[in-house]
This record gives C-alpha cells, sequence and structure tokens, in this order.
C-alpha cells in the first residue's frame, strides 16, 4: 500500500510539475518578445543604459551633480557587469543588458529547485516554487527581464540566502559573498544580512555566524571605502543620503502592501502561514508549548482581521485612493493577508517564547522567520518610497517561493501519504491557475512594429540636431543617434526635494536650460520644469505611430513625444553664453 502511494504521488507530481512548467514557459516567451527591443520597456532602461555607457567609456558615475551629468541611487555593480560584457560583445546594447537581467531571474528560479530538492527533500516542491515564483512576473510589475538592477541583485541574493542554510563551511562563505555581491548591485540587500547571520550563529554557533559576517561585511566595506576614494566621497551622497532624503507614502505600505500581496498571491500566504505554523508548534517539546502556538496563532489572526477592517475604513473615510480592491472593505485577498501576518506574529511570538524556556532556538526556524521579516519589512517600506514601484515586491516573492518549495518537503515528510500529498499541491495550483489568469496578453508587454518605427523616426531627428543634445525620457537614444548622452529625468527628480541633501544643485539646471545649451532637447509626458517651456519649442513630432507608441510596458508611463529645439531670441536678449 504504501508504495501504490508513493508511485501514485511521484505521477501526481510529474503531472502538475509538467503543467507548471508549461505555464511558466510563458513567461520565457514574453522575455524572448522583449529582449532586443531597442527602446525602454521601462522609462529608466535608457538612463541605466547610460550609467554601462559611461564606464565602458572610462567615465564616472557619482560625482557632484551637474547640467551634464546626473546618476541614479544604485550601486554600480550591475551597470559594471552589462559594461564588462559590452568590452566582450563589442558594445553595451539593450539586449545584452537584458540578458544579464534574465540570467539573474533564472539564477534564482533555480536556487528555489534547490531549496525545495536539498533542504525540503522535495525536487517536486523546488520546480513547483520556482514556477510560483516565475509566474508572479506581473505582480512584481514586469521587471525581471527589464535593464534594471533587480533581476541580477534578486539572482545574487537567492543564492545567498539558500546557501546560507547549509550546514558546511564553504556553503556559508560562499553565502557571505553572494550577498556582498548582491548588495553591489542593490543596496537593500545589506538588510538581510542581520537575519542571516543571527540564524547561522543559532543553527551552527557564533564561529560560523562570525564566518559569514566577515564573509558578507568584509567585502562590502572594502567596496563602500573604494567606492567613496575613487568618487571623492560622492558615492555614499547618493545611494545613501539622497535616496534617504525622498518622501515616504505610509499608506502605501500600511495598509497598501497587506492588500496588493494579499490580493495577488492569497493561496501562497495561506499556505505558506499554515506551514511556518506547524513547523513552529512542531519545533517545540511539549505538547502544551504546541497548543499555545497554534492558540496564539488563531487568536492574534483574528484580532489582525478586526485591526485589519478598521485601518482601511480608516484609509477610505480620509479620501487616500485605495491601493487595492475592497469588498466593501477587504477582499479575499487582503483578509487571508491580514489573518496570514497577525497568525505569523502570534505564532512566532509564542514560539519564541517556547525556545527561550527550552534555552535553545532552532537555527534554521530563526533565520526564515528573520529572512521573511526583512523581506515584507523592506518590500512595504520600498513600496512607500516616492516612486516605489511594484518591482520592489520580487524579494517577498522569492522568499514565499522558497518557503512554498521547502514546505512541500517538510509537510510531506511529517506526514506522509497521498492525502497530504495532495494536500500540498492544491493551494499552490490554484495559485498558479490564478497567476495564469493575469497572463499574457502580448500587447501589454511586448510591443511592436509601430513603437520600433516611432522609436527610429526619433533617433533620425536627433541625427540631424547639432551637438549637444538632451534626452532626459531616454537618453540612450542619443547614443543611438550619436550623440554623448547627458542625464536622465529621475536623475534630476531624485535631488530636486526641499529637504534634499544636494537640493541646491537642482538650480544649475534652470542656468543652462535658460542659456539654451542644447540644440534639441526630447519632451515628454512627464513634467519639466525649470524652465523648459519658456526657452524652448516644440519643433518636430514623429509622423508614426499615434499617441501610444513608446510608451513603456511597465513603470512610469513617461514616452518621448516631441523634440523641442531653443526659442529664436533678439539681439537685446541673452544668448546661449549669457551675452
Amino acid at each position: 500500500m504504501e508504495t501504490v502511494s508513493r508511485r501514485a504521488t511521484a505521477a501526481l507530481d510529474i503531472v502538475v510539475c509538467l503543467w507548471a512548467l508549461g505555464l511558466a514557459s510563458q513567461v520565457l516567451v514574453t522575455w524572448w518578445g522583449r529582449l532586443t527591443y531597442p527602446f525602454d520597456l521601462e522609462w529608466m532602461e535608457g538612463g541605466m543604459l547610460v550609467h554601462a555607457w559611461r564606464l565602458r567609456h572610462g567615465l564616472p558615475l557619482y560625482t557632484a551633480p551637474s547640467p551634464d551629468w546626473m546618476p541614479f541611487i544604485y550601486p554600480p555593480g550591475y551597470s559594471a557587469v552589462v559594461a564588462a560584457l559590452g568590452v566582450v560583445a563589442g558594445d553595451v546594447s539593450p539586449g545584452l543588458a537584458r540578458s544579464v537581467s534574465i540570467a539573474g531571474s533564472l539564477a534564482a528560479a533555480l536556487a528555489v529547485v534547490y531549496a525545495g530538492g536539498r533542504l525540503g527533500r522535495s525536487w517536486a516542491g523546488g520546480v513547483l516554487g520556482a514556477c510560483f515564483f516565475l509566474l508572479t512576473y506581473a505582480d512584481s510589475g514586469a521587471f525581471m527581464d527589464l535593464v534594471r538592477p533587480d533581476g541580477l541583485a534578486t539572482g545574487l541574493l537567492a543564492w545567498a540566502l539558500v546557501l546560507g542554510l547549509e550546514r558546511d563551511r564553504r556553503a556559508t562563505v560562499a553565502s557571505g559573498l553572494l550577498l556582498a555581491a548582491s548588495f553591489t548591485v542593490k543596496q537593500h540587500a545589506a538588510a538581510f544580512g542581520i537575519p542571516m547571520a543571527l540564524g547561522i550563529w543559532a543553527d551552527r554557533g557564533w564561529r560560523e555566524g562570525l564566518r559569514f559576517g566577515i564573509a558578507s561585511a568584509g567585502p562590502a566595506l572594502a567596496y563602500v571605502a573604494l567606492m567613496e576614494l575613487l568618487s571623492g566621497g560622492w558615492f555614499l551622497v547618493w545611494v545613501v543620503d539622497v535616496a534617504g532624503a525622498h518622501p515616504l507614502v505610509m499608506e502605501r505600505w500600511y495598509p497598501g502592501t497587506m492588500g496588493e500581496v494579499g490580493r495577488d498571491l492569497p493561496w501562497l500566504v495561506l499556505f505558506t502561514t499554515v506551514a511556518m505554523v506547524a513547523g513552529t508548534a512542531k519545533l517545540q517539546r511539549s505538547q502544551a508549548a504546541r497548543v499555545a502556538v497554534v492558540a496564539a496563532a488563531v487568536l492574534v489572526g483574528w484580532l489582525s482581521l478586526g485591526v485589519g477592517q478598521e485601518i482601511v475604513a480608516v484609509y477610505e473615510l480620509f479620501g487616500t485612493t485605495p491601493q487595492f480592491r475592497t469588498a466593501p472593505r477587504l477582499d479575499f485577498g487582503a483578509r487571508t493577508f491580514w489573518v496570514a501576518q497577525g497568525a505569523g506574529v502570534g505564532a512566532g511570538l509564542a514560539g519564541l517564547a517556547g525556545f527561550a524556556l527550552q534555552r535553545r532556538v532552532p537555527g534554521r526556524w530563526a533565520y526564515g522567520m528573520g529572512v521573511a521579516l526583512v523581506a515584507f519589512v523592506l518590500g512595504g517600506v520600498m513600496r512607500a518610497h516616492h516612486g516605489g514601484y511594484l518591482n520592489v515586491y520580487i524579494p517577498i516573492h522569492l522568499v514565499l517561493a522558497i518557503a512554498v518549495a521547502v514546505a512541500i518537503g517538510k509537510l510531506r515528510a511529517w506526514r506522509p501519504g497521498l492525502l497530504v500529498a495532495v494536500l500540498t499541491l492544491v493551494p499552490v495550483l490554484v495559485q498558479l491557475r490564478a497567476e495564469d489568469a493575469d497572463l499574457f496578453d502580448r500587447a501589454t508587454y511586448v510591443p511592436d512594429a509601430a513603437d520600433v518605427e516611432t522609436g527610429m523616426e526619433f533617433v533620425e531627428a536627433l541625427r540631424a540636431c547639432d551637438a549637444p543634445v538632451l534626452a532626459p525620457i531616454d537618453p540612450w537614444m542619443a547614443v543611438m543617434a550619436g550623440h554623448t548622452p547627458a542625464w536622465h529625468l529621475m536623475g534630476l527628480w531624485d535631488i530636486d526635494h526641499p529637504r534634499g541633501p544636494i537640493a541646491e544643485y537642482a538650480a544649475d539646471v534652470d542656468v543652462v536650460v535658460h542659456e539654451q545649451r542644447w540644440s534639441c532637447v526630447v519632451m515628454g509626458d512627464a513634467p519639466m520644469r525649470h524652465g523648459f517651456r519658456e526657452s524652448y519649442t516644440e519643433a518636430w513630432r514623429p509622423t508614426t505611430g499615434g499617441g501610444r507608441s513608446l510608451r513603456p510596458r511597465t513603470g512610469w508611463p513617461a514616452r518621448p513625444s516631441s523634440i523641442w529645439k531653443p526659442i529664436p531670441r533678439g539681439p537685446s536678449e541673452p544668448g546661449p553664453s549669457g551675452g
């Protein structure tokens, strides 16, 4: 009978995994259709390409802001990789840069497979978790394949997380080095180092925790010191001071994040919470402690739902635009998330109390709980960040995917049999089907020939302009037209905050705009202040494509729409040289 059950489970796993892989393959098809598109899929792609272009040509990134150059607030890791590959490939290009992001996202999916097979002892769980991660592509704003740091940073972080759970010194060191590498791509990865170090310490002793700390913090600190030296002190100004000065819209975190993640992934959130409560209870050494963990989860989950209803009611009462759908106040997904977060907190605190009484804290439990907490808090805060888009949820989706992969194997090991195997698959299958329902309208994600035609019209029009030119919406167009690129509008917005540490530099743009430094300026739908409309006038619009061509497929919907040239001035008016 047991052999029949194992065979039936194996057959079920194969069928389900093949179906999930078929769904996930749609993501790969979409990536292939977007890979070589020469213009912006998301409005900051052109700016990221210019970062790589500058490194490829030996130009600095982190300098005092000027009318000629203002960097983004990311570390240079991604841009450096693209620039290095550009040396081999002959030049930097959108396809090359997107290939780096795709490789990082696929590496993250493979890390989930590894976590399920190696740590959860269920390769089927790993495959399902990986497919789930890929199918969150739409929920995280379709950023996994963009010319952005997210894909590479996530791939490095994913392998850092799963290797940190291995009880092997070499894996510990590799985990630390990978986390440091992820930090060089996106600075927020550093936050995961704290729960990882504490979890390794609890699991394998202080020496291993110290080894991880040295392997991760050592290279990271050396990298920061080197960047500060090379930039003359401007590196931390950009990636810490300027980034930290952006305002926060806290309603987007609380309750916004609860609604968005809950709406998108209710079944996976529920499944991982149930698995976490069951695992925490099982790790307790007495029956009373196990009952206490479950009771605390139920009680705090119920209280959390009531609190969530009141918070969302106030949220709507004061007229803030909801970040999620409500029916009438909390839909199923939001209710699930509020209950799950409360249950997780209740079980976690009760479990921690039980471990304290036993004078032991299971290291892997502490590791997983800490990493999950950091992912959700960090994702929520970054969503609240002014301009924070859905890509900030990618680490949350990654942690959920790893949890799903491991939980499937653990739950099956605790209660072997076909029935439990089926029960572990049901919520995952329901969620995968829900994700598939969101995909894939090709026109939503993949540009068409009209987009390319309109973009090439812009390039040819810029080619006819005298240098210098300014394309703040898509500066890569200037490169395609044979000009030296300047700053991206996001770089100007990053410093143009009243409380920003270098806000005074934004006034320098006003001066050169008045002097009419640029012969041509690519204008778009995004607001352009600093006197552009007083010193320049529209001179050209594309003849193809209409009003929708070149629109980004995700993120801020700014797109190039026209080219402006200096307004002719009389002899008594200040000219381009100011005289």
